[in-house]
């Protein structure tokens, strides 16, 4: 029995981290930056159209 959400999931980090292929704050110097976002919590919802 499984107790935790699969790897993909938003609850763990590298699901969220994936959601930002497209962010545009790349830089490790930014504050919004993938890394930072995704280690708070955030994750991207929509396309570049959006």
């Amino acid at each position: 029995m499984d107790l935790l959400p699969g790897h993909n999931s938003m609850f763990w980090k590298i699901g969220r981290l994936k959601t930002f292929e497209n962010w545009p704050f790349q830089s490790s110097d930014n504050s919004c930056n993938p890394e930072r976002m995704a280690a708070a919590g955030f994750y991207v919802v929509g396309g570049m159209n959006t």
